[in-house]
């Protein structure tokens, strides 16, 4: 499995990928940011797992290799990166200040496909639903079964004809409301709630 480690700072992505390389990650390619989406889309070997900076990256890279594989290494916890762990786009979360032993051992994990949280805090309190799933709006109603289909952000987005960034307010909305934190118990609710197609 090839791994690409990509980041505007090359000194930063060529060293992180030399420390993976002596961890025994023989395949390992750095890869400039505006040239990810097209190299992960023409890569032969198969779907590469990607070590990325940039979450505005993920949607497009995506849409070319949707059966990549994402980890965000990031110096902090941004919103878009948040969300995009919260809304299943990447697998991994791990943040710049951990070791390179946390990163590597994280990054093992994500190939696993284990999703991994790394030196970001959870949320410590379990989520509580906000309101009723009753009130959902047609909207998210439409949303919550694309969710239930296994739709990718980006996919949901294409369908509903609005913006990755309003597909995932409303995802937000849905955890809230439902009471959860990832898609796969938004998913559960439904499915055993008979939220689907209830609008």
């Amino acid at each position: 499995m090839t791994t690409y480690v990509c980041d505007p700072h090359p000194m930063f992505a060529d060293a992180l990928a030399l420390a993976l390389r002596s961890r025994g990650h023989t395949e390992v390619v750095v890869v400039a940011p505006q040239d990810l989406v097209r190299r992960a889309a023409g890569d032969p070997a198969g779907p590469p797992v990607v070590v990325l900076d940039e979450p505005a990256l993920v949607d497009d890279l995506r849409v070319a290799r949707p059966d990549v594989t994402v980890m965000l290494l990031t110096e902090q916890q941004c919103a878009d990166a948040r969300a995009a762990f919260d809304d299943g786009s990447v697998t991994g979360l791990v943040a710049k200040t951990c070791d390179v032993r946390s990163v590597e051992s994280a990054l093992r994990r994500v190939c696993r496909g284990e999703r991994v949280l790394e030196g970001y805090r959870a949320c410590e309190q379990p989520v509580r639903p906000d309101r009723s799933p009753d009130d959902l709006t047609p909207r998210e109603h439409e949303v919550l079964t694309l969710l239930a289909d296994g739709e990718s952000t980006s996919a949901m987005a294409a369908r509903l004809g609005v913006s990755v960034n309003t597909v995932r307010t409303h995802l937000r909305t849905l955890f809230q409301k439902l009471g959860v934190n990832t898609r796969a118990k938004a998913a559960r609710i439904a499915i055993d709630r008979g939220l689907l197609g209830a609008a």
